[in-house]
């Protein structure tokens, strides 16, 4: 099979260019794939950097609610205090619900901590009003929420 000059430097300039342009495509694509899996990556740390942030602010709220309610509110500063420490756990929530607006694929994720913070006014006033049974009303929620998902 004899072939013309000109085949041959075609067949010489193209041969090489398509498996190079395979090649780069197929490394493209492995590229693109490990950007994606490290975008959720990022995105699930970020998810469970808010979580902490809510649950160090909840610990501390849960902290100084406890003294408030013992004192029945009588312990010096004990009122201002919970106050602040309510708000910086409202400022958590705040920046996690930013988060989830900004990330909404984390939403059915996140449905139980979204219901549990839903429920947190309503304790709080059985708090402030120094109600005795919202210690057992929490307890059911916790109940009920350990139920549901384990």
């Amino acid at each position: 099979m004899k072939m013309s000059l000109t085949k041959l430097l075609a067949l010489a300039i193209w041969l090489p260019s398509i498996i190079l342009m395979s090649l780069s495509g197929f490394f493209l694509y492995e590229n693109f794939n490990k950007y994606s899996n490290t975008n959720k990556s990022v995105k699930y740390l970020e998810l469970t950097k808010k979580l902490e942030d809510m649950l160090v602010a909840l610990g501390q709220e849960r902290g100084t609610t406890s003294i408030y309610a013992v004192s029945k509110g009588k312990y010096p500063n004990s009122t201002k205090i919970v106050a602040q420490k309510r708000l910086n756990f409202n400022n958590a929530i705040r920046a996690y619900k930013k988060f989830l607006k900004e990330n909404p694929e984390f939403l059915s994720q996140t449905k139980v901590v979204d219901t549990l913070v839903a429920k947190l006014p309503f304790v709080r006033k059985k708090i402030d009003s120094f109600q005795e049974n919202y210690k057992k009303e929490i307890s059911l929620n916790i109940i009920q929420f350990l139920k549901m998902h384990f």
